[in-house]
């Protein structure tokens, strides 16, 4: 019975870590299209990118949200004061699953 999913599966089909999705949303993180970020990111690996950001006045820390398409991927990388938190690659099949997790992430589903 693995092929089954279980209750928490149907809840949160993203790969967002809850630790990082609630401390998002208790500092009610509000990211913004960062367009000097954007026009400085010359990562080749990427055909469209997209870098928002956000400063939380709480505890000082900048935090930016990249997200890319390259190939046939989607791709979300979240950074708190320049370390990487989480990053992932998501086929273009799983658009579904990016989209959750940007919203969970950025609070809204980027247009790439």
């Amino acid at each position: 019975m693995s092929h089954v999913k279980n209750y928490n599966d149907y809840i949160n089909e993203g790969h967002l870590p809850f630790s990082i999705e609630r401390e998002l949303r208790i500092n009610k993180a509000e990211f913004i299209f960062d367009e000097d970020e954007t026009e400085d990111d010359d990562d080749t690996r990427f055909d469209s990118v997209e870098v928002y950001s956000w400063r939380d006045r709480n505890s000082g820390a900048n935090w930016l949200g990249k997200v890319a398409v390259g190939g046939a991927f989607y791709y979300l990388e979240i950074q708190k004061d320049e370390e990487v938190v989480f990053s992932e690659k998501y086929p273009k099949s799983q658009r579904a699953y990016f989209d959750q997790d940007c919203a969970n992430s950025l609070g809204f589903s980027p247009e790439l």
